[in-house]
């Protein structure tokens, strides 16, 4: 702690590249059991758009963590010029969201089960991940100036 009992930077820091890193592994934990472990073993049937789908995020993933560890570490122009890149991307990671979801519609609607269906591109969550990985843009552009002064 630093004086007056405040935080010291570089715990701060720590904390959110700390949760980066854990935000990562929960993502991986949670896609074992349907995707990653599958995917190890050489028994995944997926169509190619889910593959490109985890391509993309997990390149995401280590795109957050990366811009986490630049700014952590005070590479600060470093992370503020990767950043641009990285909200470019981050329409990809929308895009690609949308198309994964529209195929796991259709693959359910194939079955003729239309509850099932509606629910893998309307279910909570879809619209929560679609709402959580479109706004993370949206706020480091309007954080981002802030961040670069401070």
């Amino acid at each position: 702690m630093g004086p007056c009992g405040a935080v010291d930077g570089r715990v701060k820091r720590g904390v959110f590249l700390a949760a980066a890193i854990v935000a990562t592994i929960l993502a991986v934990a949670g896609f074992w059991r349907t995707y990653f472990g599958p995917l190890v073993a050489g028994a995944i049937r997926q169509p190619t758009v889910i593959h490109i789908h985890a391509v993309v995020m997990v390149t995401w993933l280590i795109l957050f963590i990366a811009q986490v560890w630049f700014a952590a570490s005070g590479r600060v122009r470093l992370h503020v010029r990767l950043g641009w890149w990285v909200m470019g991307y981050g329409i990809v990671l929308v895009v690609v969201a949308l198309l994964a979801s529209f195929e796991g519609f259709a693959s359910r609607l194939a079955t003729g089960d239309v509850f099932r269906a509606q629910r893998a591109l309307f279910g909570p969550s879809v619209m929560s991940s679609s709402s959580c990985h479109s706004s993370l843009p949206g706020g480091s552009i309007a954080g981002g100036p802030r961040f670069t002064n401070g």
